[in-house]
């Protein structure tokens, strides 16, 4: 062993000085991309926890919305299992079976809908410990994965989503690791399945019927290659998963068409959308669910650009295969919704997912080999994680109607405050169903204890030196129905929230319209 280091170092002294110079050099190179590559996974790192401590922070503080309360409703413990399975949840637009996740935890998390929110912890943790287990196992596919978290964690569907008590979270996270999965097995040429792509399947295909269909259709060219390439076993598992999940969501849907009149109602609150603004609806949506990264879009540009950059061999037709399933899913839901209005702008967490893939696998060498790129799209990245962070955490929603109340009864110690509503018994035009009614109480139930509000049920009341005032949160009459009063706001709220306001007091109630449109308080005075 010593003669050979000796015979290297004499081989190595004699070498001309240029070539000397040449191998310093490189050692040089290697030194300092490894010390950005060092810097960059770091920033990449920081910039995730960074993200996910807002979003613990903000599940804390943002208020909630009728969507999160209707989960309660649907997720509520007490309603004995086969009453929900064939009575309740088939009047909702969405499969129950994230409701039934849920109310396997509310005797952990309570009735509050700030501790309900922390479910999404579950999702969170899948995909952080996909992440960590594949950059173990697949270090050379580490500068993809980089890539990929930077964009994940400060996308909308991440930071705005994950303090939202909805699947759509789930969805998201399952999304990722079921396309990030994939991605990886394509460019390893992978024989055996992925157990996280396999456990993310299930999700995406059950918690929603978008999420399903585009799942199905990148289903379709991922089995399809893995039979050309005689891959039978993690086809086949593939395919038991799926349809094993397709039963659930077909047997729940049949249930729904029992009850179809009353699921159409319910999403009479989707507006009808042509093809084009549909369209132009998933357009405007793509910036932001990459988390408005103008550098990742730039690296994307200079690849277009730049020939040397494109990627070739397995890389380019997995792009491809991505990109065309995105295309053609979302064609069929354009078509789809050409019938039944279901075009929503958070209904397309998948697409947002490819598109994030398809980037990360684009800028992934540009990434590697073009340092200040990287950077910049980091710090893109920094800046709309503190920016959207901040934004939901001030997001208020219901709890800005409940501190609007909260002002009016603070003026006057002895004001009574009389929260719900009922269905209206008069007036030809029905009042629209945008949540169950029992989610109002829920939601009454838990403003109030956020801001320390008595409330009373409905029913006449005396105003005396205080007022007494009636608010509802879901049943606000619209344009028409206070055009069929004269115009008398009051009168039409009072009619159509059920009030039970007698005609001499409405003479003096003035109405106030809050933040949520389906929301309103009357201020009903003591006659002078």
């Amino acid at each position: 062993m010593s003669s050979l280091l000796a015979r290297f170092y004499y081989s190595f002294s004699s070498m001309p000085v240029s070539v000397k110079a040449a191998l310093n050099r490189s050692n040089s190179t290697t030194s300092r991309t490894a010390r950005s590559s060092g810097l960059l996974s770091a920033a990449v790192v920081g910039l995730s926890c960074l993200a996910i401590c807002g979003v613990l922070v903000a599940a804390y503080y943002r208020g909630g919305d009728q969507d999160e309360y209707s989960t309660m409703y649907f997720a509520d413990s007490t309603i004995p299992f086969s009453t929900a399975w064939k009575e309740v949840w088939p009047t909702e637009t969405n499969p129950p079976f994230f409701y039934i996740i849920a109310r396997l935890f509310v005797p952990i998390t309570g009735q509050r809908l700030l501790s309900c929110r922390l479910i999404n912890i579950i999702p969170l943790v899948f995909l952080l410990t996909w992440f960590l287990h594949t950059a173990l196992r697949r270090p050379e596919n580490r500068q993809f994965l980089l890539c990929l978290a930077i964009l994940v964690f400060s996308g909308w569907y991440f930071v705005y989503f994950f303090p939202y008590y909805r699947s759509y979270c789930w969805q998201y996270c399952a999304a990722v690791v079921f396309v990030g999965a994939a991605a990886i097995g394509h460019l390893n040429r992978d024989t055996r399945p992925d157990p996280f792509q396999l456990i993310a399947l299930p999700f995406l295909l059950i918690l929603h019927q978008i999420t399903a269909l585009y799942a199905c259709v990148l289903l379709i060219p991922l089995v399809s290659i893995d039979l050309i390439r005689r891959n039978f076993i993690r086809a086949g598992c593939l395919i038991i998963v799926s349809l094993l999940s397709s039963i659930l969501v077909i047997y729940f849907t049949w249930l729904q068409l029992r009850q179809f009149s009353a699921v159409m109602l319910a999403v009479s609150w989707i507006e009808p959308l042509g093809p084009l603004s549909a369209l132009r609806m998933i357009l405007l949506n793509f910036v932001p669910s990459l988390g408005s990264n103008w550098a990742a879009l730039l690296a994307v540009g200079l690849i277009a650009v730049v020939p040397s950059y494109r990627p070739r061999g397995p890389t380019s037709s997995l792009v491809w295969v991505i990109a065309c399933a995105a295309i053609g899913a979302s064609a069929l839901v354009l078509m789809i919704n050409q019938r039944y209005p279901l075009a929503v702008d958070y209904y397309f967490s998948f697409l947002a997912v490819e598109a994030i893939v398809v980037i990360a696998l684009l800028i992934t060498p540009v990434w590697t080999t073009k340092p200040w790129i990287a950077a910049l799209i980091a710090a893109n990245a920094g800046l709309y994680i503190m920016y959207s962070a901040a934004v939901v955490l001030h997001d208020r929603e219901l709890l800005e109607d409940a501190d609007m109340v909260a002002q009016l009864a603070a003026r006057c110690p002895e004001t009574r405050i009389h929260a719900g509503s009922r269905p209206p018994t008069l007036g030809p035009d029905p009042v629209k169903v945008i949540a169950p009614p029992e989610s109002e109480q829920i939601a009454l139930r838990d403003l109030a204890a956020t801001d320390h509000l008595t409330l009373l049920p409905l029913g006449p009341d005396a105003p005396g030196i205080c007022p007494a005032i009636y608010w509802t949160e879901y049943r606000a009459p619209n344009h028409r129905q206070i055009a069929q009063y004269g115009g008398d706001i009051a009168e039409a709220a009072n009619e159509y929230a059920g009030f039970g306001i007698d005609q001499v007091n409405l003479g003096h109630t003035k109405a106030i319209q809050l933040r949520n449109s389906f929301a309103i308080v009357l201020v009903v005075s003591a006659p002078r």
